[in-house]
């Protein structure tokens, strides 16, 4: 049985299409009368598409995980993980937010350039990344 999608669910897209990527992710704003989720695209034009062409991520109604300071099991390695593509994978991380991990894990260790040149990186992916979720929000 599907998962049924609901607004401020987060999903993830199986299908390729003008704006749309495999791979994205999206936040649900709203279920038309027909059925069909809609959210804000790449550029921010709201689409309605097929629920069976996306894969719920996180669920609104998801309770975040409570710390206490210590590990927890968003901290865990997923088995087999061997480098820094796999947690990416793992974590279904956009292509900005993969972008800021690498940059924090190898900051300033890149031939060529100084931990700046990573920094400025991640402000760059972060502020996209900022308002891109902020516009799906909306």
């Amino acid at each position: 049985m599907a998962t049924k999608l609901k607004a401020g669910d987060v999903v993830i897209s199986k299908e390729d299409g003008e704006d749309i990527h495999i791979g994205g992710r999206y936040v649900i704003k709203d279920i038309d009368e027909d059925g069909y989720i809609m959210f804000s695209d790449d550029v921010g034009d709201l689409r309605h598409r097929k629920p069976e062409n996306y894969e719920l991520v996180l669920s609104a109604e998801q309770p975040k995980v409570v710390s206490d300071g210590s590990s927890t099991d968003y901290y865990q390695l997923p088995a087999n993980s061997t480098d820094l593509l796999d947690l990416i994978d793992h974590k279904r991380m956009t292509f900005g937010l993969g972008n800021i991990f690498k940059a924090c894990y190898r900051l300033g260790e890149k031939s060529g350039t100084d931990a700046a040149y990573d920094l400025r990186k991640i402000i760059f992916f972060a502020t996209r990344e900022l308002a891109r979720v902020e516009k799906a929000s909306v």
